[in-house]
């Protein structure tokens, strides 16, 4: 957000994630979006979301695209985690959706997580124009932009994508090493679950967290509670609640497990 206000955009906020269901308030982001004027720009994570987790079905992609169509609205889609959710195709399914039904777009695309290449910074800013010739104009003006910005970006990140993207062989390798990347991060969502409901933990408390995909869950701890976790447990998370499932192991559940079982303690009392 950070960025539009620097760039000198007025920012406003969308509903999105329910504390309560754990889950996308759909009815509020839609009827929040449909009040703004035609032609806003809507920044959109097509998979992954950050830092809830939580993501939009493909039924709800379908009635959020119409009204966005209809609206005449501008979705920036930035999406950073293609391949970790539900798959790699199913992951740009709104991209898809969108480019189907006409709309003109912004995707920008990082490549730091799903390449491994974090240090790098390299990504993509693609805009699906309606025409040649807006796509001519709109060419223009990222080339001006970016001559006054930064010239000449560092290669060599992008240099090892367009080797691996450029041969076949290599592609399909490092598609099934992104596939075995997604796999292990379900794995430890369901390895978490489980060992929470062995703690006897109600299972509201954590069915979230299979529900979820990508790399983050959101927990809904308070800031107090958080920072018990960090002080006294050693159980790091960012203090608005989010969790890094990927910084799981078989080895550290248990410990991860027993120590949110007593935030979810400590939370219960204070509600009391």
């Amino acid at each position: 957000m950070g960025i539009f206000e620097n760039a000198g955009f007025e920012v406003k906020k969308y509903p999105y994630f329910s504390k309560e269901k754990f889950d996308v308030d759909f009815d509020a982001m839609y009827d929040f979006i449909a009040t703004l004027p035609s032609q806003s720009i809507i920044l959109l994570h097509p998979c992954c979301h950050n830092p809830t987790g939580a993501d939009l079905s493909p039924e709800q992609w379908d009635r959020l695209t119409a009204l966005l169509k209809e609206k005449g609205h501008i979705p920036f889609l930035d999406i950073a985690y293609q391949g970790m959710g539900k798959g790699f195709d199913e992951d740009a399914y709104a991209i898809r959706k969108m480019e189907a039904e006409g709309l003109s777009f912004i995707v920008s695309q990082s490549f730091s997580k799903i390449f491994s290449l974090y240090g790098e910074r390299v990504g993509t800013l693609s805009v699906v124009c309606a025409n040649k010739e807006e796509a001519k104009t709109v060419h223009s003006q990222l080339n001006g932009t970016i001559r006054k910005v930064y010239s000449n970006p560092p290669t060599f990140g992008a240099t090892l994508i367009d080797i691996v993207l450029k041969d076949e062989e290599l592609t399909k390798l490092w598609l099934s090493e992104l596939e075995e990347m997604r796999a292990r991060i379900q794995d430890m969502r369901s390895s978490l679950a489980n060992e929470m409901k062995s703690l006897g933990i109600e299972e509201k408390e954590y069915s979230y967290i299979t529900k979820q995909s990508g790399m983050f869950s959101f927990t809904n701890f308070s800031k107090e509670t958080i920072i018990q976790l960090r002080e006294n447990k050693g159980i790091y998370m960012v203090e608005n609640g989010r969790i890094c499932i990927a910084g799981l192991t078989k080895k550290n559940i248990p410990t991860v497990a027993a120590a949110l079982k007593e935030a979810i303690l400590i939370e219960s009392s204070a509600l009391v």
